[in-house]
């Protein structure tokens, strides 16, 4: 079936696959190309049988922007996954989309067709990035999902593919998709009377795998408005001879169920044809005209276009034509007018019982109802190709701090034509009162309009943002006069309230913990409330107990920002106080200027602010596997990555006795305090390839540069208590 990401799918199943890609294409695109700048993003794709198993189609794209039509494939519950495959689409409608695949599609498989805009670098597909997912107006991704019916990896998964149809001649039907796994028949069934199959009335040879349109000729005329089954059977006995009852049985699909569709026969046979009218949504060329997929009629009739009401039912006539007796495929009726973008239309089915060839109702050429009663009119909605809608005046304001207190900002305005937003404070009855301040804005919509005040906003009050037209002088604001309120379609001044805070001023402060710096030339400051953008400085002490030299800064925005990494110029000592204080950004912005204008900043009581913390040295070690290439590389030494110590230590290299378990050492090597990188530590003997040896930090607790262990030089550990020791694996190879 074709999947078209739209709300609307009225009675698809009423019109041939063909068909159905034809008129999305021919409406979108009838005189070979599309208005731009009035398409709406919309995927049409068909569950298919691949000529190769790396390739789908996706039958119709359109979108107002050069874009993607990216291939997912299922996560396993019914959504789309990974990408597998995209291709370029440009701005406009393209048909026939072919998109190679990152892999062999698999018969049966749900894949999925997403279309994305190109918003970066144009022709290179960015995403996870700048090329996201398209929507409809509703916010939802547009993404249908199709079968992958046949061609791919793995079994052909049998199906039956048929639609109701004018048949022609009248003994013969057309079934649109036949998949079978292996040679076998496509058997016409009669309906028994109680809803489900009976006896055969034709049947026609498939070969193994995708059969399109499949004819079959009946033993007898069809009857208009008949129900029909397309049952698949084997050809398991004489090859090419249809044996059933015998070897030919019926197919069954997953469930157990027999393969087995049914259709309606519309016209073309015996008898009266079943009244019916299809239509899609479509992309309109020209503005004024639509198409009518098909059209069913009893005699000749009008298949008539009209506009909604406003309550989601048919209203005023725009446009009619023409239609003989029986099937009649792709109808093109002008309008009156232009057709909108986003509107819903019907097309109703009307007969033609006066004069032949004229519309005449009211009068004669009354509206034709179904069985039910029901008038034939289904709905469809314009995508795109018309006249953009006029944009419907709104106001979206939202509670806010004023800062400056002067000041608001109106979130969205949309205004139809030039206007102004005006502001007005409470009356004091709740409702607006004077005005305080107001700003032009724009004809279409309007984000973040800024307002300033004819005064200070007061902490807590209600004010009111009121549309209001520019009739008089365009850019000045005549009220009383010309420029009045704007209303909405129930009459109202549009004019929401919105709650107003005055912020209290920031006060400036340090919030800084005791921490261990890693990377020892790291440290953090959890939280910097500032009046004004600044900087975070941090300074050692001057051996007297107050800060000293700065060895760090960072910048910092105005407001509260917390967890304020900083990089310093050097090391930090194990145990030493360093100070971090906050300075304001007076000179060039983002540039430290001091001593210069970057002074340091104060508090309410014009204190510095400045707090001490004190930093201690996280100790760890890090080591990575060994490959040594002989002869070049020695086998009596291994090289230890970084080793940072608290002070003077030993990095220690220890063998495996058994399996994950420590052993002897085997060398060592001293390193000072601080960081070191690189450490080559020589062996008592040669390493082993696969073997895996432990590098271990210990203390430097006796003689200085001496190693004694076991004795006084024992092993480091961690805040938790666990010895800092990394384990690592030898490899030996040759040129």
């Amino acid at each position: 079936m074709n999947r078209l990401a739209s709300p609307h799918l009225p009675r698809l199943a009423r019109v041939t696959l063909a068909a159905l890609a034809l008129s999305f294409a021919l409406s979108a695109c009838d005189d070979g190309g599309t208005k731009v700048g009035d398409t709406l993003p919309s995927v049409v794709v068909s569950d298919q049988s691949l000529l190769t198993p790396r390739a789908v189609v996706v039958d119709s794209v359109a979108t107002p922007v050069d874009g993607w039509i990216v291939i997912h494939e299922d996560d396993g519950s019914g959504a789309f996954g990974d990408v597998i495959g995209y291709a370029p689409v440009a701005a406009g409608t393209s048909v026939d989309v072919g998109v190679t695949l990152d892999r062999d599609a698999v018969n049966g498989e749900t894949l999925y067709a997403m279309l994305h805009i190109d918003g970066g670098e144009i022709g290179t597909y960015e995403f996870p990035g700048s090329d996201v997912p398209a929507t409809t107006a509703s916010g939802d991704i547009i993404a249908p999902a199709f079968e992958v019916l046949d061609g791919g990896a793995g079994p052909v998964v049998p199906s039956v593919t048929v639609v109701d149809q004018a048949v022609s001649p009248a003994n013969s039907v057309v079934v649109a998709q036949v998949v079978s796994d292996g040679p076998g028949f496509i058997v016409i069934h009669e309906d028994d009377g109680s809803g489900s199959f009976g006896a055969v009335i034709g049947h026609a040879a498939v070969v193994s795998g995708a059969n399109l349109d499949v004819r079959v000729t009946l033993e007898r005329d069809a009857s208009n408005g008949e129900t029909l089954y397309a049952m698949l059977h084997t050809d398991a006995g004489t090859v090419g001879t249809y044996e059933f009852p015998g070897p030919d049985g019926p197919v069954m699909d997953g469930s157990g169920a027999v393969i087995a569709p049914p259709f309606e026969v519309l016209s073309g046979g015996t008898g009266p044809a079943t009244p019916d009218v299809t239509v899609v949504d479509q992309n309109v060329s020209p503005a004024n005209s639509v198409v009518v997929s098909m059209v069913v009629s009893d005699g000749p009739g009008f298949i008539v276009i009209h506009e909604d009401d406003g309550s989601g039912s048919f209203g005023a006539v725009i446009g009619h034509t023409a239609v003989a007796d029986g099937a009649n495929t792709e109808v093109r009726v002008t309008l009156d007018r232009d057709a909108v973008n986003g509107e819903t239309l019907y097309a109703m089915l009307h007969t033609d019982a006066g004069t032949v060839g004229t519309y005449e109702f009211p009068g004669p050429d009354g509206p034709v109802m179904d069985g039910s009663g029901a008038v034939i009119a289904p709905p469809f909605v314009v995508l795109g190709g018309g006249v953009e809608p006029p944009p419907v005046p709104s106001v979206t304001v939202n509670a806010q701090t004023a800062d400056p207190a002067d000041q608001v900002v109106v979130a969205e305005v949309v205004s139809d034509g030039p206007g102004f937003i005006v502001i007005h404070e409470d009356d004091g009855s709740g409702t607006f009162g004077a005005v305080i301040g107001h700003a032009a804005v724009a004809d279409g919509s309007n984000a973040d309009v800024t307002v300033t005040l004819d005064r200070d906003a007061v902490d807590g009050e209600t004010l009111y943002a009121m549309l209001h037209t520019d009739a008089g002088t365009v850019g000045t604001y005549e009220f009383p006069g010309p420029d009045g309120p704007v209303m909405d379609g129930s009459g109202a001044v549009i004019a929401p309230p919105f709650v107003v805070t005055v912020a209290a001023p920031v006060t400036n402060a340090v919030e800084v913990a005791n921490q261990g710096a890693d990377p020892i030339d790291h440290v953090v400051v959890a939280k910097v409330t500032a009046d004004v953008d600044g900087f975070i400085v941090i300074h050692e002490d001057d051996g007297s107990g107050s800060f000293g030299a700065v060895i760090g800064y960072s910048a910092v925005s105005a407001g509260t920002t917390s967890d304020v990494a900083v990089d310093l110029d050097r090391q930090v000592v194990q145990g030493e106080t360093l100070y971090a204080m906050l300075h304001i950004d007076a000179g060039t912005a983002g540039t430290y200027e001091f001593p210069g204008p970057d002074a340091p900043a104060t508090d309410a009581a014009g204190e510095v602010v400045v707090e001490p913390f004190v930093v201690s040295v996280v100790e760890k070690v890090e080591v990575s596997d060994k490959g040594l290439l002989l002869p070049l590389d020695p086998l009596d030494q291994v090289t230890v990555d970084t080793v940072v110590a608290q002070s003077p230590a030993f990095i220690v290299i220890h063998e495996s006795s058994a399996p994950d378990v420590i052993g002897d050492v085997i060398g060592y090597a001293p390193v000072p305090a601080g960081r070191s990188t690189d450490v080559v530590v020589m062996l008592d003997r040669d390493v082993v390839a696969g073997e895996t040896l432990w590098a271990m930090l210990h203390l430097d607790e006796g003689e200085p540069g001496v190693y004694e262990f076991p004795g006084v030089d024992v092993p480091a550990k961690d805040a938790a208590g666990d010895v800092i020791v990394e384990p690592f694996e030898v490899q030996i190879a040759t040129p």
